[in-house]
């Protein structure tokens, strides 16, 4: 594994699921409540295209989270 790119002190997070809507739900009302400066890492298993959504991070920047998984 490479190193952390966050600083010490800086909360790190790690979300993992599926396509279906619990998880999902879940997913996006934790990051946005996530500080600021948090850092990590969102994986969500998806069966098709159909199935990929944009998550909303909590300072609203246009980061990889935001962006969705192409």
């Amino acid at each position: 594994m490479g190193e952390s790119r966050s600083e010490p002190g800086v909360p790190r997070f790690l979300f993992a699921g599926d396509g279906d809507g619990d998880d999902l739900a879940f997913i996006q009302a934790t990051l946005r409540r996530l500080l600021v400066n948090a850092y990590g890492q969102v994986i969500v298993e998806v069966a098709t295209a159909d199935q990929v959504r944009v998550l909303e991070v909590s300072d609203g920047s246009a980061s990889p989270a935001r962006r969705g998984i192409q």
